[in-house]
């Protein structure tokens, strides 16, 4: 069998090992999103080009870069004491319904 831990059982063993001020953990985690849109942008250009090898690279950077953003995300919500997988189930909810919407109209 495998077993999982939800992202909402995770959040207290990882932050309770750190203290942040979630400011200053924001501020860093708008960083990431730059340095996140940087490696985009440089996996696209590498995709058109169809360097398989470099592509990989740039590919592994952007995950990376998307890794750094999901840890200051767990973070702050750990710090906040926020259910984040509450907050991204009402999110996909919303989403999927406003798609519904949009598709009637």
């Amino acid at each position: 069998e495998i077993y999982t831990l939800s992202l909402h059982d995770a959040l207290p063993i990882w932050s309770s090992t750190i203290r942040i001020d979630p400011v200053s953990t924001m501020k860093h985690c708008a960083g990431e999103v730059v340095e996140a849109g940087e490696a985009l942008t440089l996996y696209a250009i590498c995709k058109q080009e169809g360097s398989e090898e470099v592509n990989n690279k740039t590919k592994e950077a952007f995950a990376d870069e998307l890794a750094d953003i999901v840890c200051c995300v767990l973070t702050i919500c750990g710090h906040e004491d926020i259910d984040i997988e509450l907050a991204l189930t009402k999110c996909m909810e919303k989403n999927f319904k406003r798609g519904k919407q949009d598709e009637t109209c």
